[in-house]
């Protein structure tokens, strides 16, 4: 990376080779084969910008991964594999057009291609997308943002989709404003997606600054989720077969908040309501094992966060926890793979040059079907890490995963890494 007269740039590549381990175990009836998978990989990003003057600037971001992953596809497919390809570019020219007036203009293309030779099945990727934002400055104290996009999609794969394009129009306002200690943010945006129709959604936040150190707040939002056009166009395939019929998930979000930040100690709690409406399951089955995506009725997700972190200097400690009840409203079940419980610890040490840390996380139990009769067992986990400055522009890494060799899974069947350590080099000119 560099800069000179206006000039600035970046580049960076990175690999990595695994022998992995055994992805799934004896519980999955399906897929379970008694070997390692690996991966292999490697990407390549840069991006270079030029400004002319001030505020007056042009760039371009560019983005290369490929990945060859293994799976495990039953005993009668040993060695399956995918290879999946993502490309990604975007030109931006941000222009200040005014004293109050700045523009940015985004165009970005993206590519993605996955071959999975053991079922015969190559799906391809493209989205173009197109975004004018425009912040506008209305007084020292209020800010507007107006944002207009468009978003093609498209997709190929060698069975054929029963539709194969979709485009998304939108518009959007943000309006900011602090009169102190008063802060408002209000948005609204509407979506106009083919074949789905419009939809508009929209949130308003409030804070108090109660002193310098106290804030306290409160927001509502609504949101949706349009369902991929996998899950509405896929075509009949082993079974499964994607539903145009399909309605996007709608929420409502409502939350307050209370904080406190001294620039040493912070600590934040929010207490929290999500419902959702035509929750999308994409994987559902009848009793011929034909399967599709359907809306499954109604969710609630209620809950309290917590955080906190103090400063003591060269030592830092900080901590999260999240307890919720993601609960299906028809059967009152436990939303699938969603625990109650999510905690989280950690301590970082600068001495000179090295900086040493550990990191801890517990996670309750889940279930893996609807019915909640698959339990997932709760899990604790604990990583290690150090980094050692060898000069300004070599540094030295090295991070342990599960320490304890943890067994825990986050899906009925399918295995999670044991400990695992990755050291790492670190070279900038």
């Amino acid at each position: 990376s560099g800069s000179h007269e206006g000039l600035s740039y970046h580049f960076a590549a990175s690999m990595a080779d695994s022998d992995g381990y055994n992805a799934t175990n004896k519980d999955n009836a399906f897929s379970y084969h008694g070997d390692k998978d690996g991966y292999s990989q490697h990407s390549f990003n840069g991006a270079i910008a030029y400004e002319w003057a001030a505020e007056q600037k042009i760039g371009f971001n560019a983005y290369n991964g490929y990945i060859n992953g293994d799976f495990d596809a039953g005993e009668f497919s040993p060695g399956a594999f995918t290879q999946t390809r993502q490309q990604s570019y975007n030109l931006y020219s941000q222009n200040r057009l005014a004293a109050n007036w700045l523009s940015t203009l985004n165009m970005g293309l993206s590519k993605e291609f996955i071959a999975n030779p053991t079922y015969s099945n190559h799906l391809s990727t493209l989205q173009r997308q197109y975004r004018w934002q425009n912040d506008i400055t209305l007084t020292a104290d209020q800010h507007l943002s107006l944002i207009a996009e468009r978003l093609e999609e498209r997709i190929t794969h060698n069975l054929a989709y029963t539709n194969t394009d979709r485009n998304t129009n939108s518009i959007a306002a943000i309006y900011r404003a602090q009169y102190n200690p008063h802060h408002i943010q209000i948005s609204l945006r509407n979506d106009a997606i083919s074949g789905l129709g419009h939809r508009v959604t929209g949130g308003i936040g409030y804070d108090l600054d109660l002193d310098a150190n106290w804030t306290v707040g409160v927001a509502a939002n609504t949101g949706f989720k349009a369902p991929s056009m996998s899950d509405l166009y896929y075509p009949l395939d082993w079974g499964f077969q994607g539903n145009p019929n399909l309605k996007p998930e709608k929420s409502r979000n409502m939350e307050a908040h209370l904080g406190y930040d001294n620039g040493v100690s912070q600590f934040k709690v929010t207490a929290f309501q999500n419902k959702v409406r035509d929750l999308i399951d994409p994987y559902v089955c009848d009793s011929n094992f034909q399967c599709t995506a359907l809306n499954v009725d109604r969710a609630t997700i209620r809950g309290v966060s917590l955080f906190g972190a103090h400063d003591f200097g060269n030592l830092n400690l900080w901590a999260s926890a999240d307890f919720t009840n993601p609960r299906d409203d028809s059967t009152r079940n436990q939303l699938t793979r969603r625990a109650k419980q999510n905690v989280k610890a950690g301590a970082n040490y600068q001495w000179q040059a090295l900086n040493v840390g550990a990191e801890y996380q517990y996670v309750g139990k889940r279930y893996d079907d609807q019915a909640n009769n698959n339990a997932l067992g709760g899990y604790s986990l604990v990583n290690l890490t150090a980094e050692y400055a060898v000069n300004q522009n070599v540094t030295a890494q090295i991070r342990w995963n599960n320490v304890f060799d943890k067994t825990y899974h986050n899906a009925y069947g399918y295995n999670m890494p044991g400990s695992n350590v990755f050291l790492n080099l670190a070279w900038r000119m």
